[in-house]
């Protein structure tokens, strides 16, 4: 195969269901992308400390997805508690452009290691932010988003707002 007519491969970081929040997001995205190109998604195993959720992070049947798809690869092994997971997704991420999802100050350190490691490794990022501005005020949640997104080359939000 010609290298240069080769289809680039997009990376994805962010969670899939049955995890909460924006999961339902994540695998719309996951499998329109993969109709036109060869998606790698990497997902997070556990999100969050259980104990800190009463409800918990998942529920199998919120989102019922198919993810079936020749062109899209789901890896999940991303913890939060786990720095050499972090490391392993930073280094081993096959995409020529890596697009993270952004929503979640405690995750930074995660987002912090593989964003940074795919930077070295000269791969375009892509930051989708959620939350522009955090649910609750505060100087380490704006010093988080100061660390975070200047890792990006391109920012999306899904208002002008």
């Amino acid at each position: 195969m010609n290298h240069n007519n080769r289809k680039k491969t997009v990376t994805i970081v962010g969670t899939l269901p049955p995890l909460k929040g924006i999961s339902p997001y994540c695998a719309d995205y996951a499998r329109s992308l993969a109709r036109k190109t060869e998606v790698e998604f990497i997902n997070f195993k556990k999100l969050y400390p259980e104990m800190l959720y009463p409800g918990g992070t998942s529920c199998e049947d919120l989102y019922p997805v198919d993810l079936e798809h020749p062109n899209l690869e789901i890896r999940s092994y991303l913890s939060w508690y786990n720095p050499m997971t972090w490391m392993r997704a930073g280094l081993t991420l096959r995409g020529d452009v890596v697009h993270a999802q952004w929503w979640s100050y405690p995750l930074a350190p995660v987002y912090l290691t593989i964003l940074a490691l795919a930077k070295l490794r000269r791969k375009r990022i892509i930051l989708t932010v959620h939350n522009v501005y955090p649910h609750e005020e505060g100087r380490i949640k704006r010093l988080l988003n100061m660390l975070v997104l200047p890792l990006a080359d391109l920012i999306f939000v899904h208002t002008e707002k």
